[in-house]
Parts: structure tokens; C-alpha cells; sequence
């Protein structure tokens, strides 16, 4: 906005015409609305009019009848005095604009500027804006520690979980340990005792088989149903027991052990053979050891190794069970428990493969069968007559363990009874290999073979027809 514009019509037609007369006549340089746009230029005009009487006296000629009111008319006026008097007047209104201008500036930019409470608010509202991104920033840092928690509980479980295996195994090493710390006992007090010659004298009582031996053989177990194999091999006075294993579908302790088991309650055996660590045919064993305690239980040293641990996980399963009722009705106790695992484990007394040990009036050797690791038939002797029973046996062998080893002692035996998984599908190359390799007995009779457990291959061979 130009300086004129603050002043009246009248006085902006007298600068407005003194501009153009003075640029004509003059030639004062600059256009009338450049020179009126400016105070400058307006201060110049009025110096101009109050200077000049010829230039107020051509004015007055061309503006005399519009121009009636002051200051304009005293700006035409022939008196230098009232031509400078509407001068200063039109000075003044021009002061007085820009003062008033100033005035307006000033009240703009006040307005813009916040009072006191405007500030104190936003001071708040600035503090509340920092409150509130700590905060975020705390919440941020505490879902972080959250999660970093949340992980540790995971590793630390997984470390209890780890801490358990550990102590576990550590249990797992201490039965290990027990067992040859007995085991290193036992082979100590037979080497104090001296251990008896490897074969009988001659003077030693013969053994029968039938109405010709005193030596009898009876299956208790295995030989109509798979599992619970037990065998009883007695003579003169004494008696083994080769095996006591448990049956898979038992439910109780009568459904658990050996069919015939029983047969042992009036007269004990003097001592349990194990042939290898399969629960069908060592399952029994923990439980025969708690109604018998101080019977020796003789195994091969990898058979006696696995013994504790498979006892001690069927302990487990069967506690698991009585206490959940899960196919179990018998009792609130199962047969045996881990401290009858425990005494079983310390009944053990290992015999290696090809060495003979005598208990009371028999004498006992363990030959490879090749079924798992530690796996052994045993060849029992009475007299001149033997007995051998041929455990669970594999021919070819496996990966880990090698096949069937017969040993001298087995060739030729009076009585022969052989494990008949496969027999339903003609694999019986056991039987014919002690045939055809068993010269006649010392009574002139070749080798009787008896291939019990036959339902067990009738089921086999059902099984692979279907």
C-alpha cells in the first residue's frame, strides 16, 4: 500500500497534478504514481508546492473550482504561510499513518507470539511429549527384557531338562559300577577258592536222560505261547534255572511270569541262568531274586552290562502303570520294584563264553548264539552226560555281533533243546548242523533234539500267510 492512499482525495489530486506538471515542465525523473507511491516522493511534491507560487498559481487555475477543503486548498494558496502550514498537516497525516502502520505491525506480531499461559501450556505440553517418549522408550526396553526372559526360561529348562539326563545317566553308570564292583568280588573270591578242573572225573555220577539219567529237564515257560521262557535242568540235588522271562500281553503278575513258575516255590533253584538280556527271557528275573534272595544269577559279562538297565526300565513301565491303572490288574504294587532291580543287579555274577564254572553237582559253559550282543547258549553237565539249550540263536550273525559259535562240548550232548522261531518255514538249519555234526553218545545213542516253543512257530508262520 502507497503512502497516498492514508490521504484525502482533494490533497491526492494536488500531488497527483503537481507530479505531472513537474515532470512535464521540470523534468523531474520518475512516473506521478512512483513518486506518490513513496513518501519520499511525496515530501518532494510538497517542497515543490511550497517553494513555488508560479506552480501553486497554475494549480489554482487548473483546480480552483474541485479543490474547497483543507489541507488541499491551502496547498493552492497565493500565501506561502498557509501553503506551508497544509504542508506540514499533510506531513502529519503521513507521520501519523506510519506510526499507525507500526502500531498494527507490532499488534500482528504479538498476536502471533503466545501470551504467558500459551507458553506455560506448551512448556507442559513439550514436557508431557518427552514424559511420554521415555515412557515408550522404558515400554521398548522392557518387551525386550521380556523376551530375554522368556529365553533364559527356555534355556533353563532345557539346561533342568539336560541337568536330569544328566543325573540319570550318572544313576545309569553308578548300577553299572555296583555290578563291577560285585562282579571284581566274586571273580576275586573264586580265584581265593581255586576254581574246580574244567571237566568232571571219572568217578562222578553219569547223568541220564529218560529212566537211563538222573539229570531232568523241564520247560516252565516259552514252550506253547511266545515269551516267559524258563527252563529246569535239575540233577542229583541240584537245580538251574535257565531263564525266567516275562510274556508280552501280561496284565498281572500271574499273566507276567513263566507258565509253570510255581513249580519253584517249595524248592528254589540253586541258581538262575540268563542266556541274554531280552525281557522274554530275563523279564522274571528281579522278581525271582526278591521271593529268593542269595541267588546267584549267572550271565555272559555284555548280558550282565544290559541287564540293569532293561530291568530298571521295566521297573519304570510297570510302576507307570500300576499307578495310572493302564492295562494292569495287579494290585497297588507291580512284582518288582527298582530296589528288587537293584538286589538282582548285585546277584550277578558273569562267566565269560568258553569257560566252565560248577554249581553244586552241575557244571555250567556259555558258547556265542549270535542273537544280540552277549547273547549265549549254555551246555550243562552232569556226569558224562550233557544237556545243551540253545538260548535265542542267529547262524549268519549281524552287523554288530557275530553269529553262532559251537563249541566242542555242545557237539554230541544227550538232549538238545532248540529255540523254533522259524521252524512253521523250514529254517531249522540249527538242529541239522548238531545232527549231522554230533558224533553217538558215550551211551551210544545219537542226539535228541527238541525243538520247543513250536506254537510260537506256528504263529510266525500264520503271520507271514496273511
Amino acid at each position: 500500500m502507497s503512502d497516498a492512499h492514508e490521504l484525502s482525495t482533494q490533497v491526492r489530486r494536488v500531488l497527483d497534478a503537481a507530479a505531472k506538471t513537474a515532470i512535464d515542465r521540470a523534468g523531474l525523473p520518475g512516473t506521478p504514481d512512483r513518486l506518490l507511491e513513496s513518501t519520499d516522493g511525496i515530501n518532494t511534491l510538497l517542497t515543490l508546492l511550497t517553494g513555488s507560487p508560479g506552480l501553486r498559481q497554475l494549480l489554482r487555475t487548473r483546480l480552483a473550482p474541485e479543490i474547497d477543503t483543507e489541507p488541499a486548498a491551502g496547498l493552492l494558496s497565493s500565501d506561502p504561510e498557509a501553503a506551508n502550514r497544509a504542508a506540514v498537516r499533510v506531513r502529519n497525516v503521513l507521520a501519523e499513518a506510519r506510526r499507525a502502520h507500526r502500531r498494527e505491525q507490532r499488534a500482528r506480531r504479538r498476536a502471533g507470539r503466545p501470551d504467558a499461559e500459551q507458553r506455560r501450556i506448551g512448556r507442559f505440553e513439550h514436557r508431557i511429549a518427552e514424559l511420554r517418549a521415555g515412557r515408550d522408550r522404558l515400554e521398548g526396553q522392557l518387551a525386550t527384557m521380556r523376551d530375554e526372559n522368556q529365553t533364559l526360561r527356555g534355556e533353563n529348562q532345557d539346561l533342568r531338562a539336560t541337568i536330569d539326563n544328566l543325573d540319570g545317566e550318572v544313576e545309569q553308570l553308578r548300577r553299572h559300577l555296583d555290578v563291577a564292583y560285585a562282579r571284581l568280588e566274586r571273580v576275586q573270591a573264586e580265584r581265593d577258592a581255586a576254581v574246580t578242573p574244567d571237566r568232571p572225573t571219572e568217578n562222578e555220577p553219569r547223568a541220564t536222560i529218560g529212566e537211563e539219567l538222573s539229570l531232568n529237564v523241564r520247560v516252565l515257560g516259552g514252550g506253547t505261547e511266545i515269551g516267559g521262557s524258563a527252563v529246569l535242568v535239575s540233577a542229583g540235588g541240584t537245580r538251574l534255572l535257565v531263564d525266567a522271562g516275562t510274556r508280552p500281553h501280561g496284565i498281572d503278575e500271574s499273566t507276567l511270569a513263566p507258565e509253570h513258575i510255581g513249580v519253584l516255590v517249595d524248592e528254589p533253584p540253586d541258581a538262575i541262568l540268563v542266556t541274554h538280556a531280552h525281557n522274554d527271557h530275563a523279564g522274571w528275573v528281579p522278581a525271582l531274586v526278591n521271593r529268593y534272595p542269595g541267588i546267584p544269577v549267572i550271565a555272559s559279562t555284555a548280558t550282565c552290562d544290559l541287564l540293569g538297565t532293561m530291568w530298571a526300565d521295566s521297573a519304570k513301565v510297570m510302576a507307570r502303570k500300576a499307578d495310572s491303572g493302564e492295562s494292569w490288574d495287579g494290585g497297588p504294587l507291580p512284582p518288582y520294584q527298582q530296589s528288587d532291580v537293584d538286589a538282582a543287579v548285585d546277584a550277578l555274577s558273569d562267566l565269560s563264553v568258553g569257560r566252565r564254572r560248577r554249581v553244586k553237582d552241575l557244571e555250567i559253559e556259555f558258547f556265542n548264539a549270535g542273537h544280540i550282543i552277549g547273547a549265549t547258549g549254555v551246555v550243562i553237565t552232569a556226569g558224562p552226560e550233557r544237556v545243551v539249550i540253545s538260548g535265542d540263536v542267529s547262524m549268519p550273525g549281524q552287523l554288530s555281533v557275530g553269529g553262532l559259535e559251537l563249541p566242542d562240548s555242545a557237539l554230541g550232548a544227550d538232549l538238545l533243546l532248540l529255540e523254533s522261531t522259524y521252524a512253521g518255514a523250514g529254517r531249522l538249519p540249527l538242529a541239522r548242523r548238531w545232527s549231522s555234526s554230533s558224533p553217538p553218545t558215550p551211551n551210544g545213542s545219537s542226539v535228541r533234539a527238541v525243538a520247543f516253543w513250536f506254537r510260537r512257530s506256528h504263529w510266525d508262520a500264520r503271520r507271514r500267510s496273511r
